[in-house]
C-alpha cells in the first residue's frame, strides 16, 4: 500500500470519527430516559420494568449502529485498497 493510500484510509477514518454531535445528543437522550424512568419510579431489574429496560437498550443499539456507520466504510475501502487494482483503466472497445 503506497502512502498515499495508507493517509487517504487514515484521514477517511478520521473524518468518520467526527459524529458531528452525535455523542453529545447520545448523552443527552440517556438523560432524559433516565429523568423519565425516575419520574415513573423504574428501577433496574424488576420485572415489570422490562419494557422500559428495552427501549433504553434498543436506543443504546441505535446511537452504537449510528456511530460504527462510516467505520465500516473505512474497513471497506481498506479492502478495496488492499485487494482490488486500482490503476485499472477500462480499455476501449476496439
Amino acid at each position: 500500500m503506497t502512502i498515499e493510500q495508507k493517509n487517504l484510509l487514515l484521514f477517511f477514518l478520521g473524518q468518520s470519527k467526527n459524529d458531528r454531535g452525535c455523542t453529545n445528543q447520545k448523552l443527552t437522550v440517556l438523560s432524559k430516559l433516565r429523568e423519565l424512568g425516575n419520574q415513573f419510579g423504574v428501577k433496574q431489574g424488576t420485572p415489570e420494568n422490562r419494557v422500559f429496560m428495552e427501549l433504553e437498550n434498543e436506543i443504546l443499539k441505535l446511537f452504537d449502529m449510528t456511530s460504527n456507520y462510516y467505520f465500516d466504510f473505512g474497513l471497506v475501502a481498506n479492502e478495496v485498497v488492499e485487494n482490488d487494482n486500482l490503476n485499472w483503466i477500462l480499455e476501449e472497445a476496439v
